[in-house]
């Protein structure tokens, strides 16, 4: 593998790691390990979560640098989990560039969970939280009919290029109003608990958790980028509930 085809094949492994939600440190390692199990000297990578920057020297003089910006991100660990095992398969048989473009291309387009799984799953979360809340079965009920409802919204404008702060801001709104609607109209009990387990599905647990093991592990601005994210996706979650909950209480008594 030659120097560009190396940079290549590093920086794209890392782009996909951190566009499908690696941890920043698990980014920069496995770059490093790649480019010198091919005889580079001197490696810098450089990762924050909408960027990648990595540097190979191989001793002569000669930098070559490549720059990816990452425009989505989303939470896929089961590609983590297989980018991870083809860098440590890339490391011990140093392969040929067009094997390890080969893998990445089957990697990307393996299926993933199925959209159906992942609203069965959220609705189930929504139900199982609302009685973890104390909300009774009619609630729980409910909030299992809400859980789907903000899983198809979610798909529905993240498809129409909607960005992530302001699907959590309408998918919040759409469950506020809902569990007052549902309140009002004798379908539910207990707005509250409804509304909270719901919106578990959206609280940003993954990313605060990331945020503070980079801080702790001196990627410190990687981890404050990640804690701003986290804290507009509350602000998301916070404004999109109080907005028509306010209204719709007014209105419906």
């Amino acid at each position: 593998m030659d120097h560009k085809e190396l940079l290549e094949a590093c920086t794209s492994i890392g782009f996909h790691l951190l566009e499908n939600g690696g941890e920043i440190y698990r980014v920069e390692e496995t770059i490093l390990r790649i480019c010198r199990a091919y005889g580079a000297e001197q490696v810098e990578a450089f990762a924050i979560p909408s960027s990648i920057v990595v540097t190979i020297d191989y001793g002569d003089g000669d930098f070559i640098t490549k720059t990816r910006r990452i425009r989505r991100r989303d939470i896929d660990l089961d590609k983590v989990d297989q980018l991870n095992d083809l860098s440590r398969a890339i490391c011990r048989e140093r392969p040929d560039y067009g094997v390890v473009k080969g893998r990445i291309a089957e990697i990307l387009a393996s299926p993933g969970c199925p959209f159906l799984w992942r609203t069965a799953a959220t609705a189930a979360i929504s139900f199982f939280f609302t009685l973890f809340f104390g909300g009774n079965l009619r609630d729980a009920a409910f909030a299992f009919f809400a859980g789907a409802v903000i899983a198809l919204l979610g798909k529905w404008l993240s498809g129409a290029g909607a960005n992530g702060f302001f699907i959590t801001m309408l998918s919040s709104g759409a469950v506020a109003a809902m569990a007052v609607a549902a309140v009002s109209w004798g379908l539910a009990s207990q707005v509250d608990k409804i509304v909270i387990g719901t919106l578990m599905n959206l609280v940003p647990g993954i990313a605060i958790t990331n945020s503070m093991r980079d801080i702790i592990a001196g990627d410190t601005i990687a981890g404050i980028l990640k804690m701003t994210e986290a804290v507009l996706t509350a602000v998301g979650i916070a404004v999109g509930v109080t907005v028509p909950m306010a209204l719709l209480q007014s209105l419906l008594g």
